[in-house]
């Protein structure tokens, strides 16, 4: 049942070159013992022809060889070598899977030499597409000039999703939305400072967290999870806001921002463009409890069946802290 279910997997792998399926149906009978790293023990040693062929002085290896063929033959309810002394050889249900998974590390490997990242598709909040990613695009290029990049703006829960399905390459994401399946590059650390129009500091008092309960204040509206900690904030030191707007993006705020008669708390790249003489931009010890790690994201087993994923992972990371 189960080598007729990789069957059925590897012609969808050669007939169709469809990452998103190679993923979907690896991670369905993954259950059933089966991984790629297994898979590949096997091979190896059945070429090998003992687990001392495979790992040769290296016993550590060999006991982890040995569990992974133990894990393999338990998932698909059948011995895959009989063991003679030192040797091991394959029964006839091993040599059916050892012809199966040649073929299908040949095709991958087919896959991996032909593919020249045609396209990209990376997602990230608004903010962090308007404020870290676009003004990069021209750096992205020079690392891969015949690459087309797809830009989607989107909340974490779909990008998450957009990388578990294959719709998505990358996705900037905060380290606490990664999951174990993802491989990750460090962003660094995502800061918030106040920014205040200096004539409201001119009237009334000094740049503090209290300020903000008196003068106007544009606010983020919704529910996601920036919005419940600033909120959270807000009880944590007794302070009421006077909220004057409610906008949907940080890149709104700003422009209400700039009107001159509001303040904001927004994240360090878009503080940034606010002109000295007209805004303080004001660093607060209370706001240390907004800011949180960004990662870039992949799926580590797209990875897997396209290499170029993972170092352009580490070029793009490079170009975006």
């Amino acid at each position: 049942m189960m080598l007729n279910m990789i069957m059925t997997c590897n012609s969808c792998f050669c007939i169709y070159y469809d990452y998103t399926v190679m993923i979907s149906a690896f991670s369905t009978i993954s259950v059933h013992g089966l991984s790629l790293e297994r898979l590949k023990t096997f091979c190896l040693v059945a070429s090998e022809g003992s687990i001392a062929g495979a790992a040769p002085g290296n016993p550590t290896q060999q006991s982890q060889y040995s569990r992974q063929i133990k894990e393999l033959e338990e998932g698909l309810g059948t011995r895959l070598f009989t063991r003679e002394g030192r040797k091991w050889r394959l029964t006839p249900e091993g040599r059916k899977l050892a012809l199966l998974t040649r073929a299908y590390f040949q095709e991958l490997g087919s896959i991996a030499a032909s593919d020249q990242l045609r396209e990209l598709r990376i997602g990230a909040g608004e903010s962090v597409m308007i404020g870290l990613l676009l003004p990069r695009y021209g750096e992205f290029k020079n690392l891969a000039a015949d690459v087309r990049f797809s830009f989607r703006c989107m909340p974490t829960s779909n990008m998450v999703g957009g990388l578990i399905d294959g719709s998505l390459d990358f996705a900037v994401i905060r380290d606490d939305a990664v999951i174990s399946d993802f491989g990750t590059e460090p962003l660094g650390s995502l800061d918030f400072r106040l920014v205040v129009p200096r004539i409201l500091l001119r009237e009334r008092m000094a740049a503090s967290f209290e300020l903000l309960g008196r003068v106007p204040l544009v606010m983020l509206s919704g529910d996601g999870r920036y919005v419940e900690e600033v909120q959270s904030l807000f009880r944590k030191l007794k302070v009421t806001p006077n909220i004057a707007v409610y906008v949907q993006s940080f890149p709104q705020m700003a422009e209400i921002i700039k009107s001159g008669d509001n303040c904001g708390i927004m994240p360090t790249w878009h503080a940034a463009q606010f002109s000295e003489d007209r805004f303080a931009v004001v660093t607060l010890k209370e706001l240390q409890a907004l800011s949180r790690k960004l990662v870039l994201a992949f799926h580590a087993k797209n990875a897997v069946m396209r290499p170029k994923l993972r170092s352009m992972a580490k070029a793009l990371s490079g170009r975006i802290r």
